[in-house]
């Protein structure tokens, strides 16, 4: 009994320590800020703050190794008790749209002690256990197309957008997130021949912060095929030069040269919020040489470029990152992957290449496919990615996760990622996307259909799918969802209310007081007792399944009040987050 107690005692105070630790180190962290294509892209600088921020890090290691020790593996979430208020008046500007980190729980802090994902024959393992999974891609991660009004043109998310993101998909338990590619061009990740944007590698800073901080590993492909709107490698060939064939990408030596500079600046790369370089961070489990490169039935490039690209990022990263072969195997993998033909040069590219892909949108014919794909890769030792798959109903795709779970070779099968899932957005409500065939973007936990606020008519069953898919892969989070964060609430001009929703969250409970003592007192601790004693009324119980920007709170001014308090709490259905921040609202 004695240990026990001591056990809790200590518990205790890891809890206490990391809330105070988390709660700074969010307040230390750098702003990430949107920008349009003509804006700004100045690198916003670390300030002085970095130093105490590498200290918090170094003592959010040490606890996250004392919990993972001393807290048992069906710990809950820890959740900051703390009451934070704000004022606002009507009057004020539009919410910014540079966003802070709420405090964080430790449900990832065990991250710290993250390992690389290693191949072994064939067999991806993390430490001596098999690594698979179902997951997602998220498309938007790292630069955004489906912002209201500007749909075409590719903005940054937000800090609270990269981590809405990051901890749907690790509540899911998803374990990976396949990021798209580089975008080359102004205000994109690639600027110029050798160049990269600081200020939009920035989102890549956040996302490899937050997969470290909820246990999430980043796959990143480098290049898009040729003639796509956004990341291409016929776009970079124009970076030096327009006169310049296309197919220069891979025989010119002045851009094969330009390319591997580009991927020994990625991975050489120091993360400013994790100290971190990305070659040797264990979140970016693997570089993707491209996206479909090829297509489904263009010419695949050269053997001896991607055996050049695959030897680069071995040699750069130290051997520390997987490697995927960029080409998808599409309709007849033997041929496409090389496997097909002599040997020769893509015998050596074979030994470079950990993982071969390919995406399935083809319904009914994937799942033979699949079986044909996973005893191609098995025989040469390689391991089989699904890359992207999608366009078809949910009945096919537990078809394809049946072969998975029973196929006699189903070891070399590393996962499954569902094209594709979009998350909120920085005003409120989600992000949307129309796919080809009629289909829509997926958003979590799943929402009733409404195609014209973005949700799909199959949305229900396909995110159904997907959680049951991903704890079959994570089964210590079978039933298990992260505890909400509390919402952000918003005060416009004109008194226009509205919120910031956060992950696994169902709905929203808004109440407001018109109690004197809570309007006047002062915001600290003080107002504590202020706050309980107050009679709050729930004004409204609202859900932010809305598209982006379109979602209000209804504000009816109670006769003769010149000015109330309000706050939001919001919960899965079972269990309530922390109170948000109050904001007052006055009328003159």
């Amino acid at each position: 009994m004695t240990g026990g107690k001591n056990r809790q005692k200590l518990l205790n105070m890891v809890r206490a320590t990391a809330d105070h630790v988390q709660s700074q180190l969010a307040e230390s962290l750098p702003m990430l800020k949107p920008f349009g294509r003509n804006a700004s892209v100045q690198a916003e600088p670390i300030t002085s703050s970095t130093p105490i921020m590498s200290r918090f890090l170094v003592i959010l290691a040490t606890l996250a190794a004392l919990a993972c020790f001393v807290l048992p593996s069906s710990a809950s979430p820890v959740v900051a008790s703390s009451i934070r208020t704000s004022s606002t008046h009507a009057s004020s500007a539009p919410a910014s749209t540079t966003d802070t980190v709420a405090d964080d729980d430790l449900s990832g802090a065990c991250t710290a002690l993250m390992r690389h994902i290693t191949n072994k024959d064939g067999v991806l393992m993390e430490g001596d256990v098999p690594f698979q999974f179902v997951s997602v891609n998220v498309p938007n991660l790292l630069m955004i197309e489906d912002r209201p009004g500007m749909v075409g043109t590719w903005v940054l998310p937000t800090r609270y957008e990269v981590r809405d993101a990051i901890k749907t998909v690790s509540g899911l338990g998803g374990k990976v997130i396949r990021t798209f590619t580089l975008g080359f061009g102004e205000g994109q990740h690639v600027t110029g021949p050798t160049t990269f944007n600081g200020t939009a590698l920035g989102a890549l800073d956040y996302a490899l912060f937050f997969a470290r901080m909820y246990n999430v590993r980043l796959i990143l492909p480098l290049v898009n095929n040729a003639g796509q709107a956004y990341g291409g490698w016929d776009q970079y060939v124009r970076m030096f030069g327009s006169n310049l064939p296309k197919e220069a990408f891979f025989t010119d030596d002045n851009i094969v040269t330009g390319f591997k500079s580009l991927i020994t600046t990625l991975l050489e790369r120091v993360n400013p919020l994790t100290h971190i370089k990305y070659r040797d961070d264990p979140a970016l489990m693997a570089i993707e040489i491209g996206n479909e490169l090829g297509g489904w039935d263009e010419s695949t490039p050269p053997v001896a470029w991607t055996r050049q690209i695959a030897e680069h990022i071995k040699k750069v990263s130290g051997n520390q990152k997987l490697v995927i072969n960029g080409v998808m195997g599409g309709t007849n993998s033997a041929q496409r992957w090389g496997w097909g033909k002599d040997q020769g040069e893509n015998a050596k590219v074979d030994t470079l290449c950990d993982i071969y892909t390919n995406h399935y949108y083809y319904g009914e014919a994937d799942v033979a496919r699949m079986r044909e794909d996973i005893e191609l890769a098995a025989s040469h030792k390689k391991n089989l990615l699904i890359g992207e798959f999608g366009f078809m109903s949910h009945t096919v795709m537990k078809s394809l996760l049946d072969v998975m779970k029973t196929h006699k070779q189903k070891k070399y099968v590393s996962g499954m990622l569902l094209w594709s899932l979009r998350f909120r957005a920085r005003e409120g409500g989600f992000y949307k996307h129309n796919e080809d065939h009629g289909y829509m973007s997926y958003h979590l936990p799943g929402w009733p259909a409404d195609k014209e606020q973005g949700f799909n008519d199959d949305e229900l069953d396909v995110t159904k799918f997907l959680i049951d898919a991903a704890h079959e892969f994570s089964p210590e989070r079978r039933g298990k969802f992260p505890l909400p964060d509390a919402p952000e609430l918003r005060l416009l001009p004109g008194n226009k209310l509205t919120w910031r929703g956060s992950a696994w969250a169902v709905r929203y409970e808004i109440y407001r007081t018109t109690d004197v003592n809570v309007i006047t007192a002062s915001q600290d601790i003080k107002s504590e007792a202020a706050e309980l004693s107050a009679a709050w009324e729930k004004m409204a119980d609202l859900k932010d399944n809305r598209s982006a920007g379109s979602i209000d709170i209804p504000n009816i001014r109670p006769v003769g009040v010149v000015s109330y308090r309000m706050r939001a709490i919001a919960t899965d259905n079972a269990t309530p987050s922390a109170w948000s921040d109050q904001i007052t609202v006055r009328y003159n």
